[in-house]
């Protein structure tokens, strides 16, 4: 029998095709690069080799620049950018001068290829003739540009003080009314121990960039059967003015939080909402006038150390009335935090009972931090519906002359999936 003849071996790795290999590979070399900065540092020669060797059979930073020119190429920076400028009303017109743009961590041509703006794309380690080779944090600013781009590099950076280097020379960089289009990974901000989107926010704040956000209000729920004795409520309590129906009406997203009574919420709580059943009768005026709005929620439950428990149940308390209403329903996104926190629930924020404390007990700093998290996802989910325009989506129409059902089945060779239409 005639053997076939075996393939010669490439001398040197071919280009990463694979998406799935492209984010291991970016992965494993941020990773390694990290241990041998951390061996280096401790002069740990035996732990600097090992890094140093794994870095090689990753195929080095040769391999790391293919795998980013991939991922770049399947989630483009510039077309969110250019969407971002033009929605802004920021791309020139005919006739006007380009916007001058500073690109970090440049992979590709993308930016340089567009005739209305005018870039300047720096790397440690061009892979481009048209990339200058330089060290952003070696460049002086001088408050030029009008555009920074910094895309899945501040995630690279090892050390905490450069990262926050990197924000103040990011804002040093911009002329005054300048904008920075900072992109990093959704998992350093979700699934860290250490970062929520909020405090990322905070960071890029205190380096003088202002973040775009929602405008906060806070308002209390009057009780209207024990009335507002001051020695009733802790100090501050009552600084918050009463909520109105006038200012329902005009937000975008309604948080609400009452502590739990008998797995549901509080009665002062109930008598509010129940002053909302106005808005679900259609002779009434300002029917439908919570359509679209989103609800989000948050409660405490009594107890010692984990609570009493029922949480979820009141917290679903609060979903029912904002169904129905229509109001889009928003709870805690997936986060790393839910497992280093008591009651954590993805329904909502859960401040639990704590021991050797009586009407206050205070907030654990998880709890703190899903607080913020929740906040800031309800905000995002509100501003995205806004832009949207969600008052222009008809909720009366009829239904479709056919109906896309999708049917799953599982067999023996696994889960296969059918999509069919049927007749209303």
């Amino acid at each position: 029998m005639k053997r076939r003849k075996a393939k010669p071996k490439p001398l040197v790795k071919p280009v990463i095709k694979s998406l799935k290999r492209a984010r291991k590979v970016t992965s494993d070399f941020h990773r390694v690069t990290r241990q041998l900065q951390a061996a280096t540092a401790e002069g740990n020669a035996e732990d600097r080799a090992a890094a140093e060797a794994e870095l090689s059979a990753l195929g080095g930073r040769a391999s790391y620049q293919a795998a980013s020119e991939l991922t770049t190429s399947k989630h483009r920076t510039s077309k969110w950018m250019f969407s971002l400028l033009t929605q802004m009303g920021l791309r020139p017109g005919k006739g006007q001068p380009p916007l001058k743009v500073l690109e970090i961590g440049a992979v590709n041509a993308q930016l340089l290829s567009v005739p209305w703006l005018s870039v300047r794309a720096i790397d440690l380690r061009p892979c481009l003739p048209s990339i200058e080779q330089a060290d952003f944090l070696q460049i002086q600013p001088a408050g030029d540009f009008d555009i920074v781009v910094c895309a899945m590099v501040l995630n690279c950076v090892p050390s905490a003080q450069d990262r926050g280097n990197m924000l103040l020379k990011t804002r040093g960089h911009l002329q005054h009314g300048g904008h920075a289009f900072i992109v990093t990974p959704l998992r350093c901000l979700n699934d860290s121990p250490y970062m929520t989107a909020n405090y990322f926010e905070e960071a890029v704040a205190a380096a003088g960039l202002q973040v775009p956000g929602a405008e906060v209000d806070v308002y209390r729920v009057q009780d209207p059967v024990r009335g507002e004795d001051p020695s009733r409520f802790e100090e501050g309590v009552l600084d918050a003015p009463p909520i109105t129906e006038q200012a329902i009406l005009e937000a975008d997203a309604i948080i609400l939080g009452a502590p739990g009574r008998q797995g549901g919420m509080c009665g002062e709580m109930r008598l509010f909402l129940d002053t909302w059943a106005v808005h679900q009768t259609e002779q009434k005026i300002g029917f439908g006038a919570l359509k679209g709005k989103v609800g989000s929620a948050f409660t405490s439950v009594g107890g010692h150390g984990r609570g009493f428990g029922g949480h979820e149940a009141i917290l679903q308390s609060f979903h029912a009335t904002f169904l129905q209403h229509g109001m889009v329903v928003v709870g805690n996104p997936p986060s790393g935090l839910m497992e280093d926190t008591m009651m954590a629930s993805p329904f909502g924020v859960v401040m639990a009972g704590k021991e050797g404390t009586t009407n206050q007990p205070s907030l654990t700093a998880s709890e703190v931090k899903l607080a913020y998290s929740m906040g800031g996802w309800t905000a995002q989910i509100s501003r995205m519906l806004h832009d949207a325009d969600i008052d222009k989506i008809d909720t009366g129409l009829s239904p479709p002359a056919s109906l896309p059902i999708a049917i799953h089945r599982f067999d023996r060779d696994g889960l296969a999936s059918h999509a069919a239409s049927y007749p209303h």
